[in-house]
Order: C-alpha cells, then sequence, then structure tokens
C-alpha cells in the first residue's frame, strides 16, 4: 500500500510541475510580449551647429540651416526655437532667425508640404553686442557687462 502511495504521490507530483511548467510559460508570455514602434522624425535638420567662434563687437556674422520634410510626410508645421546654453552666458537676444525664402514662415510658425515646399532655408544673424565701456561710437547691436563665453540652443520643435 505504501508503494501504491507513492506512486500516487510521484504522478500527482509529476502532473503538478508539468501544469506549473506550462502555467509559468503562458505567464512569461505575458511578461516578455513586447511591442515597440520607431517614430522617425518627419523632419531632417542640415545641421547640427551653428558655431561662430570668437567674434568681436560690431560684427554682424551670418550661418545657414535647412529644415526638410522626410519622404512619405504630406505637411509638417513646426517652429524654430532657442533657450539659453547651460553653462553659458545668454548669446540668444542677439541671434535673429530669418527665413530666406519669403514665404511668410515665421520662427513661431512654419510650414512644409510635400507638392509645393518640402524645404526651408533659414538664415541665423548673430549682431555681436559691445562690451560695457569699450563701446564704439557707430555701434547699433547692444551691449552686454563683460565678455566670456556666450551660448545659445536653437532647436526645431514640430507643431502638434
Amino acid at each position: 500500500m505504501i508503494m501504491r502511495n507513492k506512486k500516487y504521490i510521484s504522478f500527482l507530483f509529476a502532473i503538478v510541475i508539468i501544469v506549473g511548467v506550462g502555467l509559468l510559460v503562458s505567464l512569461q508570455s505575458f511578461i516578455i510580449n513586447v511591442e515597440a514602434q520607431v517614430e522617425v522624425d518627419p523632419i531632417f535638420v542640415s545641421t547640427l551647429d551653428l558655431g561662430f567662434g570668437i567674434v568681436f563687437p560690431g560684427e554682424a556674422l551670418e550661418k545657414e540651416f535647412i529644415v526638410s520634410l522626410v519622404a512619405g510626410e504630406p505637411e509638417v508645421e513646426y517652429k524654430i526655437t532657442q533657450n539659453p546654453k547651460d553653462g553659458y552666458l545668454d548669446l540668444c537676444p542677439y541671434l535673429e532667425k530669418v527665413n530666406e525664402e519669403g514665404e511668410g514662415d515665421t520662427e513661431s510658425f512654419a510650414t512644409l508640404n510635400s507638392t509645393s515646399d518640402p524645404s526651408d532655408t533659414w538664415k541665423v544673424v548673430l549682431n555681436v553686442p559691445a562690451i560695457l565701456g569699450f563701446v564704439a561710437q557707430n555701434h547699433i547691436f547692444g551691449i552686454i557687462s563683460g565678455g566670456g563665453d556666450y551660448g545659445c540652443d536653437i532647436g526645431v520643435e514640430i507643431i502638434e
């Protein structure tokens, strides 16, 4: 009788193990079931850096970048943003962003569309300010209190 109970207990133990493994595999499929979606930006910006280097008061320097529509996108609305760069003095008030194409796009609202306007060219003008105490009589670009490292992060954001 003891032998029979051992076989019965072994049989039940094997069934519990099989059912447990089956449940674990089912549970694992719920835990590991992951869906990923890669989002591609609908625009491409031609440059990542508009470094002006060392500048002198009174200079007006220009750099360009192009915002282009990625293939497959019918239309995108975007804006140009600027924020002071961490660890630098604020250069943003001395930068001017101008759309070169005369389409009416502004830095706060611009549109690209695949049929008639797939890209925009933007000119960034740096009107270098003078340093207080060293201002030429004909200087028109503003005055800062001292020299140093100045920076501004310019970004392109999609308007949703």
